[in-house]
């Protein structure tokens, strides 16, 4: 069970970034990027569930947990800031060669 939960993940992680990094169409990209985001969005998710659920058995391990979430759910936003900011130049730069 756990090699084909390593298996998934791994076909599901590096499928994206390569398919990502490649010189695909635009539409291939997105929903890649969208895939990548909900798989990381779930687990965070699932680090704040089981966060909140552990605070009625041991407080000190549910709190632990959601602040791992609320650390993870913080990096995630300024990360996918970087990034979109490093494409929204690496398009202009597309265009104004376009234009040339």
């Amino acid at each position: 069970m756990e090699y084909l939960m390593e298996l998934i993940v791994e076909l599901i992680y590096e499928g994206s970034i390569e398919g990502i990094k490649r010189n695909t169409p635009k539409f291939i990209k997105i929903s890649l990027a969208i895939i990548l985001a909900l798989f990381f969005l779930t687990v965070i998710a699932l680090i704040l569930g089981t966060g909140f659920l552990m605070l009625k058995n041991n407080i000190a391990v549910g709190l632990c947990l959601i602040l791992i979430g609320i650390f993870l759910v913080i990096n995630s936003v300024f990360k996918f800031q970087k990034v979109y900011k490093k494409y929204l130049k690496s398009s202009e730069g597309d265009k104004d060669e376009k234009s040339d």
